[in-house]
């Protein structure tokens, strides 16, 4: 949707989450805004202990740039969990 982004950038700067539920389109879009802002980036990371993506894949260039940031920000690196599954299963019939 359009302005959507900005919305979960806006929530991201007053919700520091321990985990991140997002479709992959979602993580390429909010990308941009984590490398722009360092103030958010520390923000998104601060808590963060995994990121998981459905809906579609993800490119390997979206992966290792969070895989970066996660390394930076943290020291250390931030799993990725993804699923497979009918919408009527949930993502979460099969998890890696």
């Amino acid at each position: 949707m359009p302005g959507g982004i900005e919305e979960t950038v806006a929530n991201l700067n007053e919700v520091r989450a321990d985990r991140l539920f997002q479709r992959a389109e979602r993580l390429r879009a909010l990308l941009p805004h984590l490398e722009a802002d360092s103030r958010l980036r520390a923000k998104f990371f601060s808590r963060l202990k995994m990121l998981f993506y459905a809906g579609a894949g993800l490119s390997p260039e979206i992966f290792h740039a969070y895989r970066a940031m996660a390394r930076r920000e943290t020291g250390g690196d931030m799993p990725f969990v993804t699923g497979l599954g009918a919408t009527e299963t949930s993502p979460s019939a099969l998890m890696c």
